[in-house]
C-alpha cells in the first residue's frame, strides 16, 4: 500500500479523482439540504453547526451548552450558541443571561486584541452585554468573573466612573483577584470625572507591593501613575522620586519627562490660584516661572522625542494649556489651532478642540465658537475615546451645558438652538427639546422686554415676533411634556408649556393646559397655576371667572406665597371693573398682613398700586403719603417716575381744591391757612413736575420713550410751568415754557407755550417780548396743516387759537 500510495498519479488518475470528488460535493450537497429542511420543520430551537473541524450539530441551545464551549475554549461554537439563545423568543433567563455572558465575554476577550476607535466600540459592546447578564443575574459560580470583566469592558471603554463598582464586586466576591482588580480600580478612580486620587493610590500601591519582583511594561506603566497620583495630592518631591528612575529606562523616559512637565504644570497652576486669592506678587512670579518651565521641558519633548512618540502630541496639547494658565489665550488658540490639525484623531487633539470653543467664547467670537463645538460633537461621535485623561465624556457634557447658556446668556439664541441640534446625541432627544424650549423662550421673553424701548409700528412688530418665539417655546415644551409622560418632570413640563402659551397671548390653549395640570398635581402646586389661570382668565376677558379663580387661591391658600400675587392680580381686576373699595381691600390685605415684607416684589408693588388707585378715586392726600412712600423706598423702581408725576399731579389737584375753598372761606385766620397750604402745594407740584421732566429727559438720552411716557413728559412741562406761574414766579416759568418751544417747535404745543410766554412776559412788565412772543405763534399757526392734531394736544381747534392769539394781542 506503501508503494501503491508512492506511485506518481497520471492524467487519467486525476480525472477519475476530479470525478469522485464531484460526485462526493454533490451528495454532500443533499445531505445538507436535507439536513435544513428538517430544520426548519423543527421550529425554533433547533439548530444547525458544521464548524471547521467539527462534525455538525442537531439540537436544542441551551445557557448549559453556551458556557461549556466557552469553558473549552469553542468561541466559535459558544457565540453561535449564544447568538441563537438571543433571537428566540421564548428563551429562559438564566439561558439568556450565559448568552449575554458569554458574548460578552469573547467580545472583551476580542476588544483586548484591538486598538484606536475599534477597540473601544468593542469593549463598549461588550459592557452592554455583561451589564444585561448582571441585571439577569450572572450565571452561577460566575459572578467575580462577570464582574471583572463589566468592570474592565467599562473602563477601556472611555466610562471609568461607572467601571468602579462592578470592579469592586469582583474583588469582593473574589478577593484572589485582587492582582486583577486593584490595578483596574486604580485606573478607574484616577481617571473617571470624580477622580478619587487618595483612593486610586491605595489600591495602586497594594498592586505595586504585590507584583515587586515584576518589572514589565505593565509594572513600569503603573509607577507611572503612581507619579501622577502623587501629584494629584500635591505630594511634588514624592512625584518626581518616582520618576527619577523612570526617565533613565528607555522604555518610559519620554513618558516620564511628560509627566515631570505635568507635575510642574500643576503646581505652577496651583501657586497661581492661591496667589491670585491672597494677592500675593511673589507667588503669582513663582507660579509664572513654574508654568514658563513647564512649557519649556513641553517643548523639549516636542522637538526631541522620536518620531511617532505619543508624548509628541500630548506636550503640544500641555502648552496651549500652560498658555491658558499664563492669561496669554490668543497664543493658547493658535497652540490648540495648530494641535488639533497635527492630532485629529487623538484625544489630544480632540481635547485642543474643545479648548478652542472655549477660548472662542470667551473672545465673544461665538458662531465660530458654535462651529467648533459641532465639529468636536462629530469628531467624539466618529471617534470614541477610551483614554479621557484630558476631557472625560462627563466633562464635555458639563462643557456642553456651559457654552449653551453662554451663548443664551448673550443674547446668541439662533445660536443656541442651532448649538442643540448637532450636539444630539450626545444630548437626549429630550434634552434637545428641552435646550431649544429653554432658548426659544429666553429669545421670546427678551424680543417683549426691549419692545418697550421702541415706539410705534417698530414695537408692535417686536412684541409679534417676541410672541412668536413664546408659542415656539410653547410647543417645544408641550413635545417635552410627551416624552417624559411617565416621569416626574411631565407637570413642571406642562406648566411651563402653559405660560409660554399665556405670554404668547394665546390664552384658550394656556387655559386648557392649566386645566389639565391642576388635575394632576396635589395641593401644595395648586396656587401659583390658580394665579397663572387667573391671568389667561383675564386676557380673554373673563374677569368674574378670573376672580372666582382667585378666590379659591385666597380662601384655601392663605399661607403659601402665591397669595400675594393673588391679592394683586385681584385688585387689578376689581379696579377693572370699577369696584375701587374691593381693589383698596385687596392691596391693603398684602401691604398691612404679617408676612409680608417691603422687601418683597408683592409688597412693593402694592405700595404703588395703592398710591396710584387713590389717585385715582380723588384721595389726594392719602395719595401724596403712599406715593411719596414708594419713592423713598424704591427710587431706582422702574414704576418710580409715574409715582413722581402723580405725586405733583396729587399736589397740583390739592392747591386746585385748596383755592376753591379759599373763595368761599370768609374767616380770614383759615383764608390764611389755606393760602399757605395752597402756595406749599404748588411748590410741591411744580418741584416733582421738574424732577419728572429731567427724568425722562435722561431716560430719553439712552432709549426712545414710549407714547404715554412722552405724553406724561409733555403734561408734566406745561403743569411745571403752570404751578410757577400760580405762585407768581414768572421768570422762572419761562424755562419750561422754552423748552416746550425747543421740544415742539412746529406742534400745537408750541402755540400753548408762547401764549404762555407772552403772559410771563406782560406780568414781568416786559410788553415787547410778549408782542414778539404772540407773532411768533401767528406765524407757527398759519404754518400749521388744517389737520393738525390742535384739539388733541391743546384743547382748542385752530379757529379757537386764532381768536385766542388776536384776544392777548389786543391786551
Amino acid at each position: 500500500m506503501a508503494k501503491e500510495s508512492a506511485k506518481p498519479a497520471t492524467t487519467t488518475d486525476a480525472a477519475a479523482g476530479a470525478a469522485n470528488l464531484a460526485s462526493r460535493l454533490m451528495r454532500a450537497k443533499w445531505i445538507v439540504v436535507a439536513a435544513l429542511v428538517v430544520v426548519v420543520s423543527a421550529g425554533v430551537g433547533t439548530y444547525l453547526l458544521a464548524p471547521s473541524g467539527a462534525t455538525p450539530i442537531l439540537g436544542r441551545a441551551t445557557g448549559e451548552g453556551v458556557l461549556a464551549a466557552l469553558d473549552e475554549q469553542r468561541d466559535n461554537e459558544a457565540e453561535a450558541l449564544a447568538r441563537q439563545i438571543e433571537s428566540s423568543v421564548g428563551a429562559r433567563s438564566r439561558d439568556r443571561s450565559a448568552a449575554a455572558f458569554a458574548l460578552g465575554k469573547i467580545t472583551c476577550q476580542r476588544a483586548a486584541q484591538m486598538l484606536g476607535v475599534p477597540r473601544v466600540k468593542a469593549y463598549r459592546k461588550a459592557a452592554q452585554r455583561l451589564q444585561k447578564s448582571a441585571d439577569l443575574g450572572f450565571p452561577a459560580g460566575r459572578a467575580a468573573q462577570g464582574y471583572l470583566l463589566l468592570g474592565e469592558s467599562l473602563l477601556h471603554g472611555g466610562q471609568s466612573q461607572r467601571a468602579r463598582e462592578p470592579l469592586e464586586r469582583a474583588a469582593e466576591a473574589a478577593p484572589n483577584q485582587q492582582s486583577l482588580t486593584d490595578p483596574l480600580l486604580a485606573l478607574a478612580y484616577a481617571r473617571s470625572p470624580q477622580a478619587d486620587p487618595d483612593k486610586a493610590l491605595r489600591y495602586l500601591s497594594r498592586s505595586l507591593k504585590r507584583n515587586d519582583p515584576a518589572r514589565g511594561p505593565e509594572r513600569l506603566r503603573n509607577e507611572l501613575l503612581h507619579a501622577e497620583l502623587l501629584g494629584k495630592l500635591e505630594r511634588f518631591d514624592e512625584a518626581r522620586e518616582v520618576l527619577a528612575p523612570l526617565k533613565m529606562n528607555d522604555e518610559t523616559r519620554w513618558d516620564a519627562l511628560l509627566a515631570e512637565c505635568r507635575l510642574t504644570l500643576q503646581q505652577g497652576r496651583e501657586q497661581r490660584a492661591a496667589a491670585g486669592l491672597a494677592g500675593d506678587a511673589a507667588g503669582l512670579q513663582a507660579a509664572n516661572a513654574n508654568l514658563q518651565a513647564a512649557i519649556e521641558g513641553l517643548r523639549q519633548i516636542q522637538s526631541s522625542a522620536p518620531r511617532g512618540e505619543a508624548v509628541t502630541g500630548q506636550a503640544m496639547y500641555l502648552v496651549g494649556v500652560c498658555l491658558v494658565e499664563l492669561g496669554d489665550e490668543r497664543a493658547a488658540l493658535d497652540q490648540f489651532e495648530r494641535t488639533y490639525k497635527r492630532y485629529v484623531d487623538l484625544p489630544e487633539g480632540w481635547a485642543a478642540l474643545v479648548e478652542i470653543v472655549d477660548l472662542k467664547l470667551r473672545a465673544r467670537a461665538y458662531e465660530d465658537a458654535t462651529q467648533s463645538l459641532a465639529e468636536a460633537v462629530r469628531v467624539r461621535r466618529r471617534q470614541p475615546l477610551e483614554d479621557d485623561r484630558w476631557i472625560s465624556a462627563d466633562e464635555f457634557r458639563v462643557r456642553l451645558n456651559r457654552a449653551y447658556s453662554t451663548l443664551v446668556e448673550n443674547s446668541q439664541f439662533a445660536l443656541a438652538i442651532q448649538l442643540t441640534q448637532t450636539i444630539t446625541p450626545p444630548l437626549t432627544q429630550a434634552e434637545n427639546w428641552e435646550f431649544q424650549a429653554k432658548a426659544m423662550e429666553a429669545w421670546g421673553r427678551r424680543l417683549i422686554d426691549d419692545a418697550g424701548r421702541l415706539s410705534g409700528e417698530a414695537a408692535i412688530a417686536q412684541r409679534r415676533m417676541g410672541r412668536a418665539r413664546m408659542r415656539a417655546a410653547a410647543v417645544l415644551y408641550d413635545q417635552l411634556a410627551k416624552q417624559r409622560f411617565a416621569t416626574r418632570q411631565y407637570p413642571a413640563d406642562r406648566l411651563k408649556s402653559a405660560e409660554c402659551y399665556l405670554e404668547a397671548q394665546n390664552y384658550h390653549q394656556a387655559a386648557t393646559l392649566l386645566r389639565d395640570y391642576l388635575e394632576i398635581i396635589g395641593r401644595r402646586e395648586r396656587p401659583p397655576a390658580l394665579v397663572l389661570l387667573a391671568r389667561t382668565l383675564v386676557g380673554e376677558g373673563k374677569f368674574k371667572e378670573a376672580l372666582a379663580v382667585l378666590d379659591e387661591c385666597i380662601e384655601f391658600h392663605a399661607r403659601h406665597p402665591a397669595l400675594y400675587g393673588a391679592h394683586l392680580l385681584a385688585s387689578a381686576i376689581h379696579l377693572e371693573l370699577g369696584d375701587y373699595a374691593a381693589a383698596e381691600r385687596s392691596l391693603l390685605a398684602n401691604l398691612d398682613g404679617d408676612l409680608l415684607t417691603p422687601a418683597s416684589k408683592e409688597w412693593r408693588e402694592s405700595l404703588f398700586a395703592l398710591g396710584s388707585l387713590l389717585h385715582l378715586t380723588g384721595r389726594y392726600e392719602e395719595a401724596i403719603e403712599r406715593l411719596s412712600e414708594a419713592i423713598q423706598r424704591y427710587p431706582d423702581d422702574h414704576q418710580a417716575w409715574m409715582a413722581q408725576y402723580l405725586l405733583a399731579d396729587s399736589e397740583l389737584q390739592l392747591a386746585a381744591r385748596f383755592g376753591k375753598q379759599l373763595d368761599s372761606e370768609l374767616v380770614e385766620q383759615s383764608r390764611r391757612e389755606l393760602g399757605r397750604k395752597r402756595q406749599r402745594a404748588y411748590e410741591l407740584a411744580a418741584s416733582g413736575y421738574q424732577v419728572v421732566v429731567e427724568r425722562l429727559g435722561e431716560r430719553e438720552m439712552s432709549i426712545e420713550l414710549k407714547q404715554v411716557e412722552r405724553a406724561v413728559q409733555r403734561t408734566s412741562i406745561f403743569n411745571w410751568g403752570a404751578s410757577l406761574v400760580a405762585l407768581g414766579r414768572y421768570a422762572e416759568a419761562l424755562e419750561p415754557y422754552t423748552l416746550a418751544l425747543n421740544r415742539y417747535p412746529n406742534m400745537p404745543e408750541a402755540l400753548a407755550a408762547y401764549a404762555q410766554v407772552a403772559i410771563c412776559h406782560r406780568r414781568l412788565g416786559d410788553p415787547d417780548e410778549a408782542q414778539t412772543a404772540l407773532s411768533l405763534a401767528r406765524v407757527v399757526l398759519d404754518r400749521m396743516p388744517a389737520n393738525a392734531p390742535f384739539a388733541q394736544r391743546t384743547g382748542l381747534d385752530a379757529a379757537d387759537w386764532n381768536t385766542y392769539l388776536t384776544w392777548l394781542r389786543a391786551l
